[in-house]
């Protein structure tokens, strides 16, 4: 699972997202989780980390 979260994002807080990290990942999930400084959009990088993150899991 790949979860992207900006930490300026004033629709849905970034605590939320870290939260839900947590609870994933006590879970036992295998996640891919990475903050970056924007607000609620989807960073193109993280796009990017997701599918090496992907093209690592499925070889």
């Amino acid at each position: 699972m790949a979860l992207g979260h900006g930490s300026f994002d004033p629709v849905i807080p970034v605590e939320f997202g870290r939260a839900t990290r947590d609870q994933l990942l006590a879970a036992g999930a295998e996640l891919l989780y990475e903050e970056y400084p924007l607000p609620h959009t989807l960073d193109p990088a993280f796009l990017a980390d997701v599918q090496r993150w992907l093209a690592a899991k499925l070889t």
